[in-house]
């Protein structure tokens, strides 16, 4: 599977020139190379360590091949010098072991559970802050794939920095990190990653397809560098995403790739607030899509925390159960925000205008534990075709937000509608009507800030009320 190869007395002594540049001195003492790490110490604190011993065995050169049985990558054998694509399967697991370095040539990648799928493998790299772990590109100039999960792999990652990658003919080459799972299984926590690093993306820096996730542990993911976002995502992915730091990049904003079909949102989860908005739809997602609805499974509550902010391209929506008709809606919307930390629902575009998306849409009868509070609707009410829904002529429903069943309450409090390209709020049931006035502004509202609903029989008074 591999072939080992002694450097040669120059390459040694150059080696170890490298080393020596930032490290500090140990040829008299025979200890490990002692370094500070950068990025791994909040400022004001005394400044970690690496403590990571000079390599006596390398370079080790993995051509493309197959891991089929267990396999550790050494940290005396560094670097490790990947030139192909390395698969690991059939339930072998390959370690990396603390202060190895795995240099990747150009397109080389790491893939897990592959290059044939469905079957299964893992790979465990685990440093800490003392012995971090590297996995970068060979030469800078040549930017290699990436290390890439798709269904029935488990990676652990700890401490590792992923550079110089995101780019060429390799696997699912659009990102560094890239986690693909089974789409028609609920989503799989198939990588966990802790005090990770991804750097220089030619393309994202993680992309999430397929339901696979980081595990509910995860946390301090920093990406940095990419040409495009930080992370692009199904949405049904991204229950999972851990808190880190998502700035320098093309762009600083979470990409969901809003396609609809597998992508729904079907089982509970919560969009964190990551300091970062999210981007609803790319270049190629034409009328891009959240949906809510948990259908056979029962009710799935999509949770926003407070202080969220989450743009939409143009035509998107939010839909809160698709369908109409007398039954519960299975799909639920909690986005409960404070006077000082409000969640944000608007436009992507540069320049935003009333119309830009469509808006948020409630299907069916809605859930009780639905809830709007101190939350912004901007630049919504675009183009639907939805029409003969409530009782205001010309008897069009677009609307910032529409609601289609009869709800318990009203669910919509302390919340700003501006810029809507039609109505604010289209109560578009039969049945009693509501009032979402009371604690709600409307500013730049088209049409009417809240629609009037038909009654049981669906029939409209002689002057509905349009305010």
């Amino acid at each position: 599977m591999k072939t080992t190869s002694k450097t040669t007395g120059a390459l040694l002594f150059s080696l170890f020139a490298v080393l020596a540049a930032g490290c500090e001195d140990a040829s008299n003492s025979g200890g490990a190379v002692d370094v500070p790490a950068p990025g791994e110490t909040p400022p004001g604190e005394t400044p970690v360590v690496i403590k990571c011993d000079p390599p006596t065995g390398g370079p080790t050169k993995h051509d493309a091949s197959r891991v089929t049985a267990d396999e550790t990558w050494t940290a005396a054998g560094s670097p490790h010098i990947v030139t192909g694509t390395v698969g690991v399967s059939s339930g072998a697991k390959l370690t990396i072991e603390p202060c190895a370095e795995v240099r990747m040539g150009r397109d080389a990648a790491l893939l897990v559970s592959g290059p044939q799928s469905p079957t299964t493998g893992s790979l465990v790299a685990e440093g800490d802050a003392e012995h971090p772990i590297k996995i970068v590109a060979d030469d800078p100039a040549k930017p290699w794939a990436n290390l890439a999960l798709r269904a029935g792999a488990t990676a652990s990652l700890a401490h590792v920095t992923l550079e110089g990658g995101g780019a060429g003919n390799g696997p699912f080459s659009d990102a560094i990190l890239r986690v693909t799972g089974d789409q028609y299984q609920d989503p799989q926590q198939m990588l966990k990653a802790k005090n990770v690093t991804v750097k220089g993306s030619k393309n994202y820096g993680v992309f999430l397809e397929g339901h696979g996730t980081f595990t509910q542990d995860s946390d301090a993911l920093t990406v940095t560098g990419s040409t495009k976002a930080p992370i692009a995502t199904w949405a049904s992915s991204i229950g999972h995403l851990p808190h880190g730091t998502y700035t320098g990049n093309g762009v600083d904003h979470v990409v969901i790739r809003g396609g609809g079909g597998y992508e729904r949102i079907d089982t509970s989860v919560t969009l964190k607030n990551l300091g970062v908005s999210y981007h609803v739809g790319t270049e190629q997602t034409n009328a891009p899509l959240i949906h809510v609805s948990g259908g056979a499974k029962g009710l799935a509550t999509l949770t926003i925390e407070k202080g969220t902010r989450v743009a939409f391209g143009a035509g998107g929506i939010f839909e809160i159960e698709h369908f109409t008709g007398d039954a519960p809606a299975t799909g639920a919307l909690v986005a409960a925000g404070t006077p000082d930390a409000k969640i944000v629902f608007t436009s992507a575009a540069a320049t935003p205008a009333a119309g830009d998306w469509v808006g948020l849409h409630y299907g069916m009868v809605p859930s009780a534990t639905n809830k709007l509070d101190h939350v912004v609707v901007e630049y919504a009410g675009g183009t639907t075709g939805t029409l003969n829904f409530s009782c205001n002529e010309p008897y069009r429903d677009e609307a910032a937000i529409l609601v289609l069943g009869e709800p318990s309450g009203a669910f919509v409090t302390n919340t700003a509608i501006k810029h809507s390209a039609r109505h604010g709020i289209d109560r578009g049931w039969r049945g009693a009507p509501i009032d979402f006035m009371a604690s709600n502004t409307f500013d730049g509202v088209a049409a009417c800030k809240q629609t009037f609903p038909k009654d049981d029989n669906g029939g409209c008074p002689a002057s509905p009320a349009c305010p």
